[in-house]
């Protein structure tokens, strides 16, 4: 998915890759039926959306109107027509195995490491919350991270802040570097220190927003377009806003 590190692709064009989100806190996902409260007065940033961001009104040509669903109604009535009993509460498929059609035939799911239908329905959830193409559950945040980084090559750079989530941070200063990757970190919320930072070896560039601990608010947009213009995807860590204030996606982001 990365191309090999080159000087003269400093500003070629970027490669459309797919958006995704890394679902690693399965078990917050309910918590977020409640939304914020709806104040008209909230504020919108390049660093947040809020939920009035998903109200526009289309007009359906049959009178009635129409809106995008909101986070409580798209968590309450997701689809789950895998279950022939149409369960409100997805079924939990604690199996290892499933039968097959025949000694020749595979079905659906075969093994639940490769695939099981309640992980699939959680992942389609997650991508549909995000504004992904595509959802994939971890069992840790750090194991979503870590995948990342085998995104890139030795002699590759990861621009990452200097103010982020501990476990982040070891694996940027400990792990990481032992692959090869050069790990450059720089405050986030000076754009002229990120675009600085960022150069034709960049292959990825890591962001909070708000950060951990310190609660800095990063200019996504901004940072993303500076990263696109080098070939570079953009991380961003939505751990604290979740896909009901924020959706990084929007403004530029390729992975979550």
């Amino acid at each position: 998915p990365c191309p090999n590190p080159s000087p003269s692709s400093a500003h070629t064009p970027r490669p459309a890759y797919p958006r995704l989100a890394l679902a690693h806190r399965m078990a917050a996902a309910p918590a977020a039926i409640a939304g914020p409260s709806g104040d008209s007065e909230r504020d919108l940033s390049a660093s947040a959306v809020s939920l009035e961001a998903l109200g526009a009104v289309e007009s359906s040509g049959d009178g009635l109107e129409r809106k995008e669903p909101s986070v409580a109604t798209i968590l309450t009535s997701f689809e789950n027509s895998f279950d022939k009993y149409g369960a409100l509460s997805t079924p939990l498929y604690q199996t290892a195995t499933f039968k097959q059609p025949s000694a020749t035939v595979n079905g659906a799911y075969d093994y639940t490491r490769s695939g099981n239908p309640t992980r699939d329905v959680l992942q389609s959830l997650m991508a549909k919350l995000e504004k992904a193409d595509q959802a994939f559950c971890f069992t840790s945040g750090m194991a979503s991270l870590a995948a990342v980084t085998h995104l890139l090559q030795a002699g590759q750079e990861i621009v990452a802040g200097e103010d982020i989530y501990g476990g982040s941070d070891r694996l940027l200063s400990q792990v990481v570097p032992r692959n090869g990757i050069v790990v450059k970190r720089v405050d986030t919320t000076k754009i002229n220190d990120v675009t600085a930072a960022i150069g034709p070896l960049t292959r990825l560039v890591w962001l909070e927003s708000p950060t951990n601990p310190r609660q800095q608010i990063t200019d996504i947009k901004k940072i993303s377009e500076i990263a696109h213009s080098h070939g570079a995807l953009v991380l961003v860590d939505n751990s604290i806003m979740s896909p009901v204030l924020s959706w990084p996606i929007e403004l530029g982001a390729e992975i979550l």
